[in-house]
């Protein structure tokens, strides 16, 4: 009701701003789908190490098979009206997953406009935050492929503007849960520190609790319409050896049948992506990594650096990786402008009484996902379509106070800078797999 009561109670220009930004971030994301190389959406791992066969096959309502679940562990019902709809109407699968990425970038978008705008920024302040995230090298590497982390973005985003928007509705936070968790169970954070700062303690825990048995009961919904696969039922272009397939099929693989050894088996799978010294000679090596983490985690969401080859892929295709702090003129303005934004961003949030409960929720998320991609898993520009929106909310905030014009400006540099940056980096990685697949 707050939502409604919101754009109800809005000027036109904030109608036409809304609209704007969430119809044109749609049709931008399709513009940039459409110029994507065959192969980002058809080869594991050709794309930064992106599962984009994987996602895609999640989100067909016709493979009838789930993978990855115990990471992933809605994503196919979520999305199975919706997709069996466009099937119905005769679309093909390939234009489906384009249309749902492009539909979560919309979210994204449209929900940062009103989430700045409840949190008194000005018109022209949110539509700048809203051009910022349509810069960024994470909205064109991310919201152009078929991948999970844009929709779990998505979902992420919706949590902030409940916060923003001071709903209280306890059936709005149990819907959260399946919306987060069930994208990307790492996402649930979000969820739980925004429940938390809206009710009391023992009603925040009813809550996530009640939330949580609505995910066990989509999730069997899910198991009745869907199953996870054996092997033998997976195309062998979507193999990989560092896919599971998912908790049911360890429960099965499990001869004993134990809970506990599934778990322990899905934890050993999983730590083939953390980042650790396995010996005191490996310690320079990963601290390296540590470093070069921990600049990516901030960097890589606004201007991507110009990529490299490489061939870890499982069916021997050279793929694309990301490389290191290697970009244009337009490249390092629009860093610098990023970071004197976010600096001055991260002042105001935090000194800013009347977003106290978001400022919580939005950096509380932001400090588990930077320790998170510093210890496990790929490249953080792999994950970044999950941050992405929360580190552009930091940076908004810059716009407040007295010299809140400079750093407008500043921000349109970014824009400006980062648009040609990311937009001929993103042309030169297309590039190169035409060039080495035709």
């Amino acid at each position: 009701m707050a939502i409604i009561s919101w754009i109800q109670n809005r000027k036109t220009i904030d109608l036409v701003c809304f609209l704007f930004v969430s119809i044109g971030s749609l049709v931008f994301s399709l513009a940039l789908s459409s110029q994507a190389h065959p192969l980002s959406i058809l080869e594991q791992n050709i794309w930064f190490g992106s599962a984009t066969p994987r996602v895609l096959q999640n989100l067909d309502p016709s493979v009838l098979m789930c993978q990855r679940v115990h990471l992933h562990p809605l994503i196919s019902i979520i999305h199975l009206p919706l997709a069996s709809l466009l099937t119905f109407l005769g679309f093909e699968m390939v234009s489906i997953g384009r249309f749902i990425i492009a539909l979560s970038g919309s979210i994204v978008s449209a929900t940062l406009f009103a989430t700045l705008r409840l949190n008194k920024l000005s018109t022209f302040s949110s539509f700048l935050g809203c051009c910022m995230f349509l810069c960024s090298g994470a909205y064109f590497f991310w919201w152009s492929v078929i991948e999970s982390f844009p929709i779990g973005g998505a979902a992420i985003s919706i949590v902030f503007l409940l916060i923003s928007a001071k709903v209280n509705s306890a059936i709005a936070w149990i819907l959260a849960t399946p919306f987060t968790l069930g994208i990307t169970v790492t996402n649930w954070l979000a969820c739980i520190l925004g429940v938390f700062q809206t009710f009391s303690k023992r009603k925040a825990i009813k809550v996530l609790f009640s939330g949580l048995i609505l995910t066990g009961v989509l999730y069997g919904i899910q198991k009745i319409h869907f199953h996870n696969p054996n092997p033998n039922e997976i195309p062998s272009d979507t193999v990989n050896s560092r896919d599971s397939l998912g908790f049911d099929s360890l429960i099965k693989k499990n001869d004993s049948g134990s809970l506990f050894l599934t778990l322990q088996q899905l934890a050993k799978d999983e730590l083939q992506y953390s980042i650790y010294p396995e010996n005191t000679e490996d310690t320079p090596l990963v601290l390296k990594k540590y470093f070069q983490r921990f600049a990516l985690f901030f960097c890589s969401p606004a201007a991507a650096a110009k990529m490299k080859l490489g061939s870890e892929n499982m069916n021997g295709y050279m793929g694309i990786e990301y490389g290191f702090f290697a970009y244009s003129v337009f490249g390092w303005v629009a860093l610098i402008c990023w970071f004197v934004l976010l600096s001055q961003g991260l002042i105001q949030i935090v000194s800013s009484q009347s977003s106290e409960k978001l400022a919580k929720v939005l950096l509380g998320f932001l400090v588990f996902q930077f320790f998170l991609h510093l210890f496990y898993g790929d490249n953080p520009f792999l994950y970044s379509a999950h941050y992405a929106a929360s580190l552009v909310i930091v940076a908004s905030y810059s716009f407040q106070g007295k010299k809140s014009h400079i750093f407008q400006g500043v921000a349109i540099v970014y824009c400006v800078s980062a648009f040609i940056s990311n937009s001929g980096t993103y042309r030169e990685a297309i590039q190169m797999l035409y060039n080495l697949h035709g």
